[in-house]
């Protein structure tokens, strides 16, 4: 544990990737669940994923956080699901299972009624948690379902208070404006979702905020490759 500690102050300092995955290295042999899980993470967090770099190690089956976050990694979606399920009947009141399982529901898998039990479950036991918040509403727009996709975007845009969770809340309200036919809405929601990115200095949410944007303007048919190709450089 405290090896994994130290490799994850190091990787967020900026340390090389090698030298924070030597300690890695040192700390897995007598891993904990948490330990691996940390492990897992460090890998998504790097150029070479967990599984990348210890092809040999393997993860105990009670190990679910780690599997989930392993093969989700792999983008087997439907395997990360069962144990991410495992992984909150082991800690029911885990917020992360909960979001993972709603995320590749709604998201990866293109089935969002399956994950509705979880989203209410989730909004019942983490009111105020803004993954769950977003993961629900996620669920509730690909559902179809907007009044509760409004009520739970009322109640992330309360808890948004930093440049991260504003640039969710924005996306949300911007994949929602969509859902229901309002083009411009949409655009405006997640321009402002990729601007407050920006600030965060998150170029992963950026190109995920571009990426659901393409697919809104996509799916409702309303641009075609020639205008991407003249973009004025806002997006």
């Amino acid at each position: 544990e405290l090896a994994l500690a130290v490799a994850t102050l190091e990787m967020n300092a900026g340390a090389q990737q090698r030298r924070v995955f030597q300690m890695v290295k040192a700390g897995l042999p007598h891993g904990t669940e948490n330990a691996v899980a940390q492990a897992v993470w460090l890998g998504e967090q790097s150029s070479r994923s967990f599984k990348a770099r210890f092809p040999g190690f393997e993860i105990a089956d009670d190990a679910f956080e780690a599997k989930t976050l392993t093969l989700f990694d792999l983008d087997q979606y439907a395997e990360s699901v069962e144990q991410a399920k495992l992984w909150l009947l082991d800690q029911p009141f885990q917020t992360t299972p909960l979001a993972m399982i709603c995320t590749c529901y709604a998201v990866f898998m293109c089935q969002p009624r399956e994950a509705l039990p979880f989203a209410i479950r989730g909004l019942s036991l983490h009111p105020g948690d803004w993954t769950v918040l977003n993961a629900a509403l996620l669920v509730f727009v690909r559902a179809g379902d907007f009044g509760r996709a409004e009520d739970t975007l009322s109640h992330l845009d309360r808890v948004a208070n930093t440049h991260v969770t504003r640039a969710f809340a924005y996306a949300g309200r911007g994949m929602l404006a969509f859902a229901r036919g309002d083009i411009f809405g949409g655009r405006r929601n997640y321009e402002a979702a990729i601007a407050e990115s920006r600030h965060a200095k998150r170029p992963d949410m950026i190109f995920s905020a571009v990426a659901f944007y393409l697919l809104a303007e996509a799916t409702a048919g309303t641009i075609d490759r020639a205008s991407l190709l003249k973009s004025d450089g806002n997006i």
